[in-house]
């Protein structure tokens, strides 16, 4: 895995969204709470802990439809309850 990893918040700003997608030729990133992108480019700073993955297509699709993450996460972790 390359370093630094490309990951995204459960919560992030639209324009990162685009920045990342624009940048970034991945397939899908992991989603990660309790990151801090001021101090994960140290060694010794984990990235977060890790909630699950997100895919581009599944990206594009929610900025397509103007979905916001909370609304998305509350969704899922409901449905599958």
């Amino acid at each position: 895995m390359s370093h630094p990893v490309c990951v995204m918040r459960t919560s992030e700003r639209v324009g990162h969204i685009l920045d990342v997608l624009r940048k970034e030729k991945h397939a899908g990133f992991p989603v990660v709470d309790n990151y801090n992108p001021e101090i994960a480019t140290r060694n010794d700073v984990t990235f977060g802990t890790n909630m699950g993955l997100i895919t581009r297509t599944q990206l594009i699709v929610l900025l397509k439809y103007k979905v916001r993450w909370l609304e998305v996460y509350i969704s899922v972790n409901y449905s599958c309850n």
